[in-house]
């Protein structure tokens, strides 16, 4: 549901919006709007999808070699 929610304010909102400015005249406003409306998109995207992930390893823990300690230096 997200998705689809995502996808409808991200494009379709985005596009209307933007034709809409176009015909009341503010043609150069247009483009950053829509500039704007995807760039969102891919935040929001990032936000609720990519930002939750846990790339860690399979501990959790970063361990290191006994020459490459960062603490030893």
């Amino acid at each position: 549901m997200k998705l689809v929610l995502l996808l409808l304010a991200g494009v379709a909102v985005n596009g209307i919006v933007r034709r809409q400015l176009a015909t009341w005249g503010f043609d150069t406003i247009g483009p950053v709007v829509y500039v704007i409306g995807y760039g969102g998109m891919i935040v929001l995207a990032w936000y609720i999808w990519l930002r939750p992930l846990d790339l860690s390893g399979p501990s959790g823990e970063v361990t290191y070699g006994d020459d490459d300690d960062p603490a030893e230096e």
